[in-house]
């Protein structure tokens, strides 16, 4: 947890009354929000508004993947609740995953689903080279394809890729950070 991983960061926290510079300032205001945002979540049952309230300035980089799974409704504000809730959605998608997508050839799939699948492809080709490294590269295909199917009123359309890299961004570093 973030706590955790800053307990040595609170012996070297300078008091108020000692901060000289504009870092030594951002450095404390940076600690008192993570104290803050960590106390919020965790509480049995979440405020959510409360959450809103404090992210409002900013959410500390170590913080974001939590703090927006919860914002945006993905883990409920039940703290017994989101792991079990996490997990379960985890595994719907790699069950997913293997339905519509390891196992699905272009002949399997309908004209519309090929049309997808081809712009989906092009339009991962034209993004930043991060994304050009051929597992995320393979995360993102994986990721819009499925969504497009889960979602047919809209389908995929040209730009949704876009709508994606903050969450590849933000949990891709999240999962480097734990691994790495």
């Amino acid at each position: 947890s973030p706590k955790d991983n800053n307990d040595d960061d609170d012996d070297n926290l300078l008091e108020w009354e000692n901060i000289k510079t504009k870092d030594d300032l951002l450095a404390r205001k940076n600690r008192n929000r993570i104290n803050l945002l960590t106390k919020q979540l965790e509480d049995p049952i979440l405020d959510s508004s409360s959450l809103r309230k404090a992210c409002w300035r900013g959410i500390p980089m170590e913080m974001r993947p939590s703090i927006w799974r919860i914002l945006l409704g993905y883990i409920p504000k039940n703290l017994n609740r989101r792991q079990s809730t996490l997990n379960k959605k985890r595994n719907e998608y790699y069950d997913l995953i293997q339905r519509y997508f390891n196992n699905t050839s272009s002949e399997q799939r309908s004209d519309q689903e090929n049309k997808s699948y081809i712009q989906i492809n092009k339009d991962i080709v034209r993004m930043d080279k991060l994304f050009q490294i051929p597992k995320i590269k393979n995360v993102l295909l994986r990721s819009l394809y499925i969504w497009s199917l889960k979602h047919t009123a809209t389908g995929y359309v040209q730009g949704i890729h876009d709508l994606i890299t903050p969450f590849i961004y933000i949990f891709l570093n999240e999962w480097l950070m734990d691994n790495y």
